[in-house]
């Protein structure tokens, strides 16, 4: 993509140059000096690689919320008492030591300069903290383009003590006269006459406050649950200030929030954030809803964006680098990003060595025979999680559990429940489909990890089943899920009578065995038909469950063998 650069301005060598170091208490004092905001807002606003990321609205909200975590650390230039170069930073990020301030939040990293054909700045402000924190990384994630990075090689001291990698960032170009293509896909319109059918489909810009508080813990469920399936991670629930954040850059007009609605629920959501030119860069939160999983939403509503970024005049949607293949799919240019690590010598040598021999000799090795090395990293990594999670089981009492679970014995027992004969007063506060609830699965003296049991509840909401949940002080006491009647094996119809309603999949805490009979009783008295008999199918090695309904009364209607 073409962008047109401002005139380079000229500034007096003449001029008294001073470079400062600061950090902590000094950084957000200064945050409130109205003559020095104004000064950063014309560097950023004239350094043709800045991002909204190096703005002083999004840094200092994220100063202002991280930084009891994150040592802020800031380096500023002033040329005749002119602010000519400015480097934010923070201490003690994960995985990256010393970054640029917003961390992981901030996808791109760089610095801002007045006159961005000198590179002294940054060679001084490195050094400087390099001088201040010895021994410690610096790391860029994501230098955007056109960020002078010559200076790397023309200066033995830095080409020595740098790891450079280059990414490939996929854009939706708005300017490219073949974008409408994008927006005529066959898989666009599949999905979105698929979810046409469901009912009333919906998308929507939020643009007033409140109405980002009331969709934002929802939001936070749905990317939880989402990340959750895929890597074993929650970041909302881990980073209880992340909602802050996002309020907080919200009232600064940097984020861009769009829904999707079927019969008024959200299928799904994009949080991205307004950059420089008429860009949107997608570097915020994309969730979806599991109940509409398989009608990939979540690709349908990046398509709907990009087409209201186009009817807005926007030059472009930054679909944020990353490997996805969706990303790839709704792309029509790439652009060049670098990562960056300043390290010692030694650091620097051993891991250019890995990158450029072991790592990719590695993927050239196994490309020629037709593997995909990171889909098989990935699945090795996914396994040896999984495997500890496991090992925690065990180590934690559920060593028979997790023996009766991995037995291989299909063999199930259906008890029959009878609504007639419950008692309202003794029902527990049920929910259906509520990520929240499943989100409070506790593995503790279970024979299932938190893992295990939300990739077994996404496939459970692409079967169609729905979710019933009890949670008590925020933890998962009961779940139970029920069958929509076209998914009843052949043995189960011929022991039950038509229009049966069939519960599957029942989860009891192993500390709240006594709560079962009340929740499966609560249940029994949301379902459509009740005062009708139900059905319970509870696998043959369920022994607790077993032994917790026929104390409780429950009636035994057949057993099913998997023979």
């Amino acid at each position: 993509m073409q962008v047109n650069l401002p005139n380079k301005p000229t500034l007096n060598e003449a001029e008294v140059v001073e470079t400062k170091v600061m950090t902590g208490e000094s950084v957000l004092q200064l945050l409130s000096d109205d003559s020095f905001l104004l000064s950063w807002s014309g560097l950023y606003q004239s350094c043709p690689w800045a991002t909204v990321f190096q703005s002083h609205e999004y840094v200092s909200v994220w100063y202002q919320v991280y930084h009891r975590q994150h040592l802020p650390i800031m380096v500023k230039e002033e040329t005749g008492g002119r602010l000519t170069g400015l480097l934010t930073l923070a201490k003690d990020v994960k995985e990256l030591g010393i970054t640029a301030a917003g961390g992981w939040n901030a996808y791109y990293h760089a610095w801002l300069v007045a006159d961005y054909g000198d590179n002294r700045f940054i060679k001084n402000a490195l050094s400087l903290v390099r001088q201040k924190f010895p021994g410690q990384k610096i790391t860029f994630k994501y230098i955007p383009p056109q960020t002078p990075l010559g200076w790397l090689v023309g200066d033995t001291y830095w080409s020595r003590r740098h790891v450079i990698r280059p990414f490939l960032r996929p854009v939706m170009d708005f300017s490219a006269p073949d974008v409408g293509k994008l927006f005529s896909k066959k898989q666009f319109r599949e999905c979105r006459n698929r979810l046409n059918r469901l009912g009333s489909l919906t998308y929507e810009q939020i643009t007033e406050y409140d109405a980002f508080v009331s969709v934002l813990d929802e939001l936070a469920d749905q990317y939880d649950f989402r990340k959750a399936v895929t890597l074993n991670k929650t970041p909302f629930r881990k980073n209880l200030q992340k909602k802050e954040f996002l309020l907080a850059l919200f009232k600064q007009n940097i984020l861009h929030v769009t829904v999707l609605r079927v019969n008024g629920h959200i299928a799904a959501s994009l949080v991205a954030t307004e950059g420089k030119n008429k860009w949107l860069h997608g570097a915020g939160i994309n969730t979806h809803s599991p109940l509409y999983g398989k009608y990939s939403p979540g690709y349908l509503i990046m398509v709907m964006l990009g087409q209201h970024l186009y009817g807005k005049g926007y030059q472009a949607f930054d679909l944020t680098p990353g490997g996805h293949e969706y990303k790839e799919r709704l792309a029509n240019t790439h652009d060049q990003l670098y990562e960056l690590c300043i390290t010692s010598q030694w650091d620097a040598l051993s891991t250019r060595l890995y990158y450029d021999y072991l790592k990719e000799g590695s993927k050239s090795m196994f490309s020629g025979a037709g593997i995909n090395l990171k889909h098989v990293k990935h699945s090795i990594d996914k396994k040896l999680k999984l495997g500890k999670e496991k090992l925690k089981l065990a180590r934690h009492g559920s060593i028979g559990a997790l023996a009766e679970r991995g037995s291989g014995d299909e063999s199930s027992i259906v008890f029959r429940i009878e609504p007639a004969k419950i008692d309202a007063a003794d029902s527990a506060p049920v929910k259906v489909n509520s990520l929240c609830d499943l989100l409070g699965f506790d593995a503790g003296g279970g024979a299932i990890t938190r893992w295990e049991f939300l990739k077994e509840s996404v496939q459970r909401f692409e079967n169609g089943e729905q979710a019933y949940t009890l949670v008590k002080d925020g933890c998962l006491v009961a779940c139970v899920w029920r069958l929509p009647e076209m998914k009843h094996s052949g043995k189960e119809r011929t022991c039950l009578p038509n229009g049966a309603v069939m519960l599957d999949g029942v989860y009891c805490h192993a500390d709240s065995q006594k709560a079962l009979p009340v929740f499966i009783a609560a249940v029994a008295t949301q379902l459509p038909n009740h005062g009708s008999p139900l059905y319970l199918r509870v696998g043959d090695t369920d022994k607790t469950i077993r032994t917790a309904l026929e104390q409780a009364g429950f009636a035994v209607e057949s057993v099913l063998r998997d023979n």
